[in-house]
């Protein structure tokens, strides 16, 4: 499929659903086993893994490295995460850690894809917003990085309804189906990612008026194994001058817009 016709069907997906799959080549055995690492890098000392925590440095920015989040804190559910740039290989070269290692080369090969998909993405849109790859990468530097969730046992909403901050998300895996957007069940097939518009879409991408997607995860009814509810991997692409955006904005649906 040519740039031109991948173009028109990511478009008419999205402008209809609020998303649309796209080839990504990783396999859904290596994400698996991604995930794996990671729940086992999770079972690490809490110091361990607190060495590999960066906040952010620039206000817009997004805090790298691994994150727990209890339910009391502002909007969100418990969980731990962990957000992943090649900044934290840096940040862990001298950690001899088997957990570490091994997630962090997992970690890795799925980044290292999902941004050459991100690449090919902006490649496709280009004739229709002129300028804008170099708005998420220049001389090297991307401000994307790639989202390891892990959720406890529970049942009903995992993560409430809400916006995505940057301006394009690739939802790549899923332990289970829980994932719906706009309301609409969106599941993962093999050899495929999701693509949806986050906030700021239509900020460095007004040509394409793809509107911001709500969505949001549920439990599947049965845990993915004894103390992990499920788990979920994401990518997100954040343009360089990303601006700081408020939990108000994230989670208050409003209407699509229509353009």
């Amino acid at each position: 499929m040519g740039l031109e016709e991948k173009f028109w069907r990511v478009n008419a997906d999205i402008k209809e659903r609020g998303f649309a799959q796209v080839q990504y080549d990783v396999s859904r055995a290596d994400l698996v086993h991604a995930a794996e690492a990671f729940i086992h890098f999770l079972g690490a000392h809490e110091s361990l893994k607190r060495t590999l925590s960066l906040p952010r440095a620039v206000e817009g920015d997004v805090d790298l490295g691994y994150i727990r989040r209890t339910k009391d804190e502002n909007r969100y559910e418990p969980k731990e995460f962990f957000h992943y740039a090649p900044v934290i290989d840096t940040l862990a070269k001298d950690i001899d850690d088997f957990r570490v290692r091994n997630f962090l080369k997992h970690a890795r090969f799925v980044y290292t894809h999902a941004q050459g998909l991100l690449e090919e993405l902006l490649d496709c849109v280009s004739a229709r917003q002129p300028g804008l790859k170099e708005k998420f990468i220049q001389d090297g530097e991307s401000k994307s990085y790639l989202r390891f969730l892990c959720y406890p046992e529970g049942e009903g909403m995992a993560a409430k309804g809400h916006y995505d901050k940057g301006a394009f998300t690739l939802a790549l895996a899923e332990s289970s189906p829980g994932l719906h957007i706009e309301d609409t069940p969106a599941n993962n097939c093999e050899n495929c990612a999701i693509i949806m518009p986050g906030i700021t879409s239509t900020e460095v991408a007004p040509g394409l008026r793809w509107d911001k997607s709500w969505h949001y995860a549920v439990y599947d009814g049965k845990p993915y194994r004894q103390g992990v509810g499920r788990w979920a991997i994401v990518f997100f692409s954040n343009d360089l001058n990303q601006r700081l955006i408020p939990p108000e904005e994230t989670h208050t649906r409003v209407p699509r817009k229509d353009f």
